[in-house]
């Protein structure tokens, strides 16, 4: 979702295109400051929901993580980790 931070060239177009509709997004990360007029907010957030499961939960990033595990803490706060996105991300 893009985010349209102040002094950026994006945040000068959303502000002449008037396409800002909140004035600080409580998550910019998973909640969009932008009105986007081919978009509902669901449709966005659903698509914000399969880019990070898709990006994620990808099996060369999860084995990435697994290999950098050295004890069985580690793996525990992986998993603990891994179960909180899911929960954030439905």
């Amino acid at each position: 979702i893009a985010t349209p931070y102040e002094g950026t060239e994006f945040a000068k177009l959303a502000k002449k295109n008037k396409w800002i509709k909140k004035k600080k997004a409580i998550n910019p990360v998973n909640t969009s400051r932008i009105s986007y007029s081919h978009l509902t907010d669901a449709k966005l957030e659903a698509l914000n929901v399969m880019a990070y499961r898709q990006f994620y939960f990808r099996a060369t990033v999860i084995w990435h993580f697994l290999r950098t595990l050295k004890s069985w803490r580690a793996v525990k706060n992986f998993c603990a980790t891994a179960l909180n996105l899911l929960k954030d991300i439905k």
